[in-house]
């Protein structure tokens, strides 16, 4: 059954995905239908350790002063990449669909996504690989299937935030054992994101409506 899931899991990312490729998906709809829908299947599943080794207290503070450090060091990285045509049309795309939704709705939407998103690869898809895999593996293995169900898409912004992102809640996982501290460090992440967009891009969303 849980197998099934993740295959589902992952067709859906990468049609969802390929629909926004061609222009006949939103990228926010298609990320909050896909990912609150598998977010909930993973929940009810019972499958998914939340906490790990880690006090409830422990895995929030480190996944908000882990959300702080990677939003400084994506202003920073952002900054520079910015200066690309490329980066900035699609940085445009994905941030200029923000302005639809008043800001505490788009802040919510975005947390239950990254809520989501590692509820079922940092959280389903890496429990089911553990046994096989061990530790290291298994959050590889869901890192790369991230990356590459993400880079469907053809968003620059969107694969660097993968790889890097990733990379950081993975990390996260690992340390606590469970996935509560990488939804804490996603969903802070993505709403300083979303409050603090980069400079330039929202302008560059509104052109290219």
């Amino acid at each position: 059954m849980i197998v099934a899931f993740i295959v589902f899991g992952i067709l859906a990312q990468a049609v969802a995905w390929h629909l926004v490729r061609s222009g006949r998906l939103r990228i926010w709809t298609a990320a909050g239908w896909v990912f609150i829908v598998l977010g909930v299947g993973c929940v009810l599943s019972g499958q998914v350790e939340l906490w790990g080794s880690v006090r409830p207290w422990g895995a929030v503070g480190a996944g908000l002063a882990s959300a702080l450090v990677l939003f400084g060091l994506t202003q920073l990285f952002l900054g520079v990449a910015l200066r690309s045509p490329r980066f900035m049309r699609d940085s445009g795309r994905l941030y200029g669909e923000r302005g639809k939704y008043p800001l505490a709705v788009a802040i919510l939407v975005a947390s239950l996504v990254a809520a989501g998103e590692e509820l079922f690869w940092r959280g389903i898809v890496r429990d089911a690989l553990f046994e096989q895999t061990g530790t290291w593996g298994s959050e590889g293995i869901a890192l790369l299937g991230y990356i590459a169900c993400s880079a469907v898409a053809g968003s620059a912004p969107m694969v660097v935030a993968a790889i890097v992102g990733g990379t950081v809640w993975s990390l996260l996982a690992i340390w606590s054992g469970g996935v509560a501290a990488s939804i804490v460090c996603h969903a802070s992440w993505t709403g300083l994101m979303i409050v603090f967009p980069p400079n330039g891009v929202l302008a560059e969303g509104n052109r290219g409506r």
